[in-house]
């Protein structure tokens, strides 16, 4: 496979991905999905899986179950059968095995344990269940330098943005190379064509004020600007959020 034509199957994958992100409370068939991507069934199926290192649906089921317990932890009144048919599951019983065998629990016990101080973010229950990493640094990749952060909280409307993007899979906690090799890339691809990379958005699919509640999106990261002269850089942490 040349690089223009890889480049071109990582196109249609990604945009199968982001239908798959835009959808998962709906019913998703193999040839609907397939006729996406523009390749046939069988081919799809077998370069989705070489490419994302998952199968077609490993991919929908743990977007769904990851969905669902951020969804436990953000609306903790809410029923786990409605939780189930909203993230697209056929049936309360079907959700709450695979809940159980994804996280080791049953999403009530889920929910139960996240209302107590000790134990209430998604970021630990995903830990625990081995999908995210401890944080092993600082994002400046060393272990030995932390900086105090002073956040700011505010409520502000984005406008809608048309951004290019890589996709990356994986495990990425304390990694600076990663980030570096993803940006290095992609500006690799901006400078050539003109495109502004003044401020940049690193978007999770993981895991404020009085009158407002999570949304159901993910949260992701917006720079802008360099670094100052002890290599910090200001970011915004941004938490989709509805007013109630």
């Amino acid at each position: 496979m040349n690089e223009a034509q890889r480049s071109e199957y990582i196109a249609r994958i990604n945009r199968v991905c982001d239908h798959i992100d835009r959808h998962l409370g709906e019913e998703m068939t193999l040839g609907e999905l397939a006729c996406i991507a523009g390749f046939s069934e069988y081919h799809f199926h077998r370069l989705f899986a070489a490419m994302m290192g998952e199968t077609l649906f490993a991919f929908i089921q743990r977007l769904r179950l990851e969905r669902a317990a951020q969804q436990l932890c953000v609306h903790p009144s809410r029923k786990i059968t409605q939780l189930a048919l909203e993230c697209g599951f056929t049936s309360p019983a079907v959700f709450c095995r695979a809940f159980k065998k994804r996280f080791g629990c049953t999403p009530s016990a889920s929910r139960d344990r996240n209302q107590s101080q000790k134990d209430s973010s998604l970021y630990q229950l995903l830990r625990n269940s081995g999908k995210v990493p401890a944080m092993a640094g600082g994002y400046n990749g060393s272990k030995n330098r932390r900086f105090a952060m002073k956040p700011d909280v505010s409520i502000e409307t984005m406008k809608d943005t048309r951004i290019a993007y890589i996709r990356y899979v994986g495990p990425y906690a304390g990694n600076a190379a990663l980030f570096e090799g993803l940006f290095g890339r992609l500006g690799a691809w901006a400078g050539p064509r003109g495109v502004d990379m003044s401020t940049t958005y690193i978007i999770y699919h993981d895991a404020p004020g009085s009158g407002y509640r999570p949304a159901d999106a993910p949260p992701f990261e917006r720079y802008g600007g360099g670094c100052d002269e002890d290599g910090r850089m200001a970011v915004d942490i941004c938490i989709p959020v509805e007013i109630i």
